[in-house]
């Protein structure tokens, strides 16, 4: 059986598989406030506040987007959940 966890965005909440980026997640339940581009951490345009639960870091992100990761600003197409997450969608960078 798959471990899921629930993402709250928004007003919203979304099941995220453990080993599914935030953003594939937010595409398959038609969360339309995120932003995507490249989804392999290059364009930026997914970036997220983590506001509460762990993640994983999944893959490489753009230096230029994400100059701290321990800001808990991320690219949630480059991100995997280990627990139930809050997040905010950056949407005025």
């Amino acid at each position: 059986m798959r471990t899921t966890y629930q993402i709250i965005v928004d007003d919203k909440i979304v099941n995220c598989y453990e080993n599914e980026t935030l953003l594939a997640s937010m595409r398959r339940n038609n969360v339309d406030e995120i932003i995507n581009g490249c989804f392999g951490g290059g364009c930026g345009r997914c970036l997220i506040e983590v506001l509460e639960g762990s993640y994983k870091i999944c893959r490489n992100m753009n230096k230029e987007y994400v100059k701290d990761e321990a800001s808990n600003r991320l690219l949630a197409c480059c991100i995997t959940p280990c627990s139930d997450m809050k997040i905010a969608i950056m949407r005025n960078r």
